[in-house]
């Protein structure tokens, strides 16, 4: 997808050039975020009414920073980050913008996708889909190989115009033409279909829920920097079916697992880094002759 342009991000991005072009489009952005936030959300991990809110949402913000932003689940109608942090001082301090411009300088010879696919390959691909296949292949001893990511591959697609790998109707429009040579049999217009986990409808379930309830009330470090009460409301609405918060109430129980993991791990390097090597032994331990 990084490679050949399959990502709807890259429509998302399509679609921004063309508002950019219309007089007064920045006008009607918060009216169009605001009645996109009004439509009924249906389950699933990026229904429409959701890309339509995250579309109108980060469309604001520059071409780079946006094809980024678009993969943001933090609910953007409530104040997740607690204010006067030094995580919240973060976004405020236009980290991301900056660290945007630190990937994309020197690309100034790249066409407009070839500059959003250079995003991906810096950022999305190696610090997420890669790491996630890794450990899910190294946990069962094999070592993965992506035959996709192969460098002569990368090289000779990567720098083709980008009109000859995606449309807006039709993204991955070079590698399905390949491929369908290949195998006539298959159907390329098939949607795409990922390997999701049901988090929406587990996180209702009776046992799920009243556990998550009593998760929520006990105290955690966490709270320092993420509202409480915030997710709270999250979870009220998720269980209520008011809106689908499962993706995002799931990452934040693994960040909140992963957070008091690595608290237990310290504490037991900290106490191994307590006992010297060179200790006497304890009078207990010694053996009279």
């Amino acid at each position: 997808d990084e490679l050949f342009l399959g990502y709807e991000t890259y429509r998302a991005d399509q679609l921004k050039r063309i508002l950019d072009k219309i007089p007064f489009s920045k006008k009607w952005n918060n009216t169009l975020q605001k009645l996109s936030a009004r439509i009924p959300q249906k389950e699933g991990k990026v229904p429409l009414s959701y890309k339509l809110n995250a579309f109108f949402h980060e469309a604001s913000a520059s071409q780079e920073a946006s094809h980024l932003l678009w993969r943001n689940i933090l609910p953007r109608d409530h104040q997740i980050l607690e204010p006067g942090t030094s995580l919240e001082q973060t976004f405020k301090d236009q980290f991301l913008e900056n660290r945007l411009n630190e990937i994309v300088q020197g690309s100034e010879d790249l066409d407009f996708f070839q500059k959003m696919s250079y995003l991906d390959f810096e950022t999305w691909l190696p610090n997420d889909i890669l790491v996630k296949s890794d450990r899910s292949s190294m946990a069962h001893g094999v070592e993965l190989r992506v035959p996709l990511l192969d460098v002569e591959l990368v090289k000779a697609a990567f720098y083709l115009p980008s009109k000859f790998k995606f449309s807006l109707h039709n993204p991955k429009k070079l590698l399905k033409q390949t491929l369908k040579k290949e195998l006539p049999q298959y159907d390329f217009g098939i949607k795409k279909k990922g390997f999701n986990f049901p988090m929406s409808e587990t996180l209702r379930g009776p046992q799920e829920s009243e556990e998550f309830a009593v998760y929520l009330k006990s105290s955690h470090p966490l709270q320092e920097y993420i509202s409480n009460q915030s997710i709270t409301h999250l979870y009220q609405e998720h269980l209520m079916e008011r809106k689908d918060h499962g993706y995002f109430l799931w990452a934040y129980l693994v960040l909140k697992q992963w957070w008091s993991a690595l608290d237990r791990e310290k504490s037991q390097w900290k106490n191994k880094s307590n006992t010297s090597l060179f200790q006497n032994p304890s009078p207990s331990s010694t053996h009279s002759h």
